[in-house]
């Protein structure tokens, strides 16, 4: 026999609702952080609340109910503002937690 699907969380249907009826990714709608990658050169993090750690091998942020950690070599901050942050250097990993 087939598993019984269970129903969705209350939360969970109007947050889809809301984020198919204005076109936007659900996580938008939940605070998280959007990473855009550009190879292993540049990572742009909106939703950025902090620099947590900086050195020119490691960089981590505070992104909410989330920490982000770029690990590689010449890492700097090129761009940070209200907005969010943008990393440059040889990215060899990114780590969530």
């Amino acid at each position: 026999m087939g598993e019984k699907e269970m129903p969705k969380a209350p939360r969970h249907r109007i947050r889809t609702a809301v984020s198919k009826a204005l076109e936007m990714p659900e996580n938008l709608l939940e605070g998280l952080p959007q990473v855009e990658l550009l190879g292993n050169r540049e990572a742009v993090v909106e939703r950025c609340q902090g620099v947590l750690e900086y050195t020119d091998e490691v960089v981590r942020l505070d992104a909410g109910r989330l920490q982000i950690r770029f690990l590689g070599r010449d890492l700097r901050l090129r761009r940070m503002d209200e907005s969010g942050v943008t990393v440059e250097g040889f990215i060899v990993a990114i780590d969530f937690s």
